[in-house]
């Protein structure tokens, strides 16, 4: 399991943001948490889901990369790398050759 429950609380608590303040901006967005699982992903016991994370570095004002820079499975991305990957997680040709390789 990747730690990014610690990350998360840091980034949080750095931006002066309460859990509160942040499940609110989620449902703002269409995101709907509880206070127990927004609790578990900043104790490691879950992790969000990437969308989330991605809508959490939004909110926290933070880059990505942030989120899992203390993790084993961090690798920095350039600008350009982050842009492809952005640009082809939209693109609906990719998501299904996606969900065909999930079923594989």
């Amino acid at each position: 399991m990747i730690n990014i429950g610690k990350k998360l609380k840091e980034i949080r608590v750095n931006n002066k943001l309460s859990i509160n303040t942040v499940i609110n901006k989620l449902r703002e967005l269409n995101i709907y948490v509880t206070r127990k699982t927004f609790y578990r992903w900043e104790c490691d016991t879950t992790v969000p889901d990437l969308e989330t994370i991605k809508v959490l570095s939004f909110i926290y004002n933070t880059n990505l990369n942030e989120f899992y820079e203390d993790t084993k499975y961090f690798k920095a991305l350039t600008e350009n790398e982050f842009r492809f990957i952005n640009l082809f997680r939209e693109n609906n040709d990719f998501k299904k050759i996606v969900k065909l390789l999930n079923k594989i």
